[in-house]
């Protein structure tokens, strides 16, 4: 089956439990068989040196894991992201 696990964040970037438990999923399904990718934003990732790339592919633990630019920074209060 072929499986895309979208989420905010994704390690090694995390602020909790729910990032770490979402990577554990994807590696399991992934060890049993499934086409398993995950799209996340590029929180934390420096995505080039000049700045110009809007998106990094990488391998984590045999999961494919595609970064996004996203035009917001990640902020859990709404009110801060103004």
């Amino acid at each position: 089956m072929r499986i895309l696990v979208v989420t905010d964040l994704y390690p090694p970037h995390y602020r909790g439990g729910y990032e770490i438990r979402c990577a554990q999923v994807a590696e399991t399904l992934r060890s049993s068989g499934h086409d398993v990718r995950v799209l996340t934003s590029a929180y934390g990732v420096p995505l080039s040196p000049l700045g110009n790339l809007k998106r990094r592919t990488e391998e984590l633990n045999g999961v494919p894991v595609h970064r996004v630019l996203n035009q917001y920074v990640y902020e859990p209060q709404p009110s801060h992201r103004m």
